[in-house]
């Protein structure tokens, strides 16, 4: 309450709870936004669909995979993105728990390797980066990565991301692209959801995160699980500027 002297008005400040930093930078964010034109807004919006396409045949890929099911969907992803053109370099960063869903789900073992056994054959374009190796390239905001996929993203891998615990490479690359403003896609696998993962869905979301659930279509009409797979990795490739000319196309 203030007061002046005799006969002033008395104010009364109402009180209300503090906001959390998260809150309080998403407020802060939205009251700058607020502030361009219309037509500014709608590119701002846009303009991480955009970086790899203004990238041109200069494309640089992080891809990463954790503890979570379906091995399958990235796969299918790194197969698309080995015939991709307009990719050139792709690094590519296993979690631990990656590495024994791998084993499970898709018969791979070991630690090397990882990419001829998931392709079939040697790459050029992909290559293989340890997750202990804190120091690698994509740690850097420095390294000119155009974006990020982790498919599929664990709750773990995603709680550390969305609370800024880059403990290893996989969520300090993930860091790196939420400061340097780049494109950062989640393909998040769990169910049933509790509040703390959709609190973090929301804290990566508000970072500047893309939450991608790893849920395949199904109007397609896929003839089986490979078929889903490479459905969704069009999918994933197209939200990042990357569309695929065999992908499928809704028409009513």
């Amino acid at each position: 309450m203030l007061a002046g002297g005799a006969g002033a008005t008395k104010y009364t400040i109402p009180r209300r709870p503090l906001l959390d930093l998260p809150e309080l930078v998403s407020l802060c964010s939205r009251a700058c936004f607020e502030q361009l034109p219309t037509g500014s807004q709608h590119l701002a919006q846009q303009e991480h669909r955009n970086i790899i396409r203004r990238a041109g045949q200069g494309g640089n890929l992080t891809v990463a995979t954790t503890g979570a099911s379906g091995s399958l969907f990235l796969q299918h992803l790194l197969l698309a993105i080995e015939r991709e053109d307009r990719v050139q370099v792709v690094n590519f960063i296993a979690s631990d728990g990656g590495l024994r869903v791998l084993a499970e789900e898709l018969g791979i073992s070991g630690r090397r390797n990882l990419v001829e056994q998931l392709l079939g054959r040697p790459s050029d374009k992909i290559r293989q980066q340890a997750n202990a190796d804190i120091g690698a390239n994509v740690a850097s905001g420095s390294y000119p990565s155009d974006a990020m996929i982790v498919i599929p993203c664990s709750v773990g891998t995603l709680a550390r991301i969305a609370n800024g615990i880059a403990s290893h490479l996989i969520e300090r690359a993930a860091d790196v692209c939420l400061k340097e403003k780049h494109p950062l896609v989640l393909c998040v696998r769990e169910t049933p959801l509790n509040k703390i993962h959709i609190r973090n869905m929301y804290r990566a979301a508000d970072a500047g995160a893309t939450v991608f659930p790893l849920i395949p279509a199904f109007y397609t009409r896929p003839a089986n699980a490979e078929a889903m797979a490479r459905e969704f990795a069009c999918r994933v490739l197209a939200h990042l500027g990357l569309p695929q000319s065999d992908a499928y196309q809704w028409k009513p």
